[in-house]
């Protein structure tokens, strides 16, 4: 029969050896989150900026037909 502590230090390092490459791992996959967190991030802003961008070309072209339509009313007022 082994005993615990033959047992121990003979499965000692493999313990301590798996161990050290569980919280490697771990620290891994922490790492990949927080990169994927901040892709994430940066990708809303991004969509973000396009949005709002692109809502004011369209307040833009908007407030230009607006204006067209302004001055034919006031043509018309006028012949009137």
């Amino acid at each position: 029969m082994i005993q615990p502590a033959a047992f121990l230090e003979g499965n000692g390092p493999k313990f301590f050896s798996a161990q050290s490459r569980l919280a490697a791992r771990e620290a891994q996959k922490n790492s990949k989150s927080l990169l994927f967190m901040k892709t994430f991030d940066l990708l809303k802003k991004t969509f973000d900026l396009l949005k709002e961008s692109t809502l004011n070309e369209e307040r833009i072209q908007l407030l230009a037909r607006l204006k067209i339509v302004d001055d034919i009313i006031k043509q018309k007022e006028e012949v009137c």
